[in-house]
C-alpha cells in the first residue's frame, strides 16, 4: 500500500483489522440494514454491481432553463445541461441554479417588467445563434 493511502485510512480510523471490523466500527447502520434484509455480512458476501446513478438529461434548454416549447422549463437532470459530462455531485446544483433561473424568466414575464425584457431577450437556444421570441 502507498504511504499516502495507508496515512489517509489510518487518519479515517479505517487502517485495522479486516473489512467488516472496519465496517462494524465505522457504519454499524449499515451491518444492520443488511441483516435486517436477511444478509449477514459477517459470513456472506455482498454483491457490488455498477448501476446507473443518474440520468444526464436530453431536453434542449436555453440560458433561462426553457425548452423549444414555450412556457415549458426542464431542469436539473431532465435538461441537457452536462450530458455524459456532468461533473460529479452537481445534479443538486444544477436543479437550483435551473429551477432559480426558470422562476426569474418566468416572474419577469409575469410582471412584464419592461427593465428585464432586453436580459430575457439575450438568450439563444441551445444549438441556436437567435434569440428565442
Amino acid at each position: 500500500m502507498l504511504p499516502e493511502a495507508r496515512e489517509y485510512l489510518t487518519r479515517a480510523g479505517a487502517g485495522f483489522g479486516t473489512p467488516i471490523e472496519r465496517l462494524a466500527q465505522m457504519n454499524q447502520p449499515a451491518i444492520d440494514f443488511y441483516r435486517d434484509k436477511g444478509v449477514d455480512l459477517y459470513t456472506q458476501p455482498l454483491e457490488i454491481a455498477l448501476c446507473a446513478q443518474h440520468s444526464n438529461g436530453g431536453i434542449g434548454i436555453d440560458c433561462w432553463w426553457q425548452t423549444d416549447v414555450k412556457g415549458l422549463f426542464a431542469v436539473g437532470e431532465a435538461a441537457a445541461s452536462h450530458g455524459v459530462y456532468r461533473p460529479g455531485g452537481t445534479a443538486l446544483n444544477a436543479g437550483q441554479v435551473g429551477s432559480t433561473r426558470a422562476a426569474q424568466y418566468i416572474a419577469a414575464r409575469c410582471r412584464g417588467d419592461a427593465s428585464a425584457a432586453p436580459i430575457l431577450a439575450t438568450c439563444a437556444p441551445c444549438g441556436s445563434t437567435s434569440p428565442r421570441k
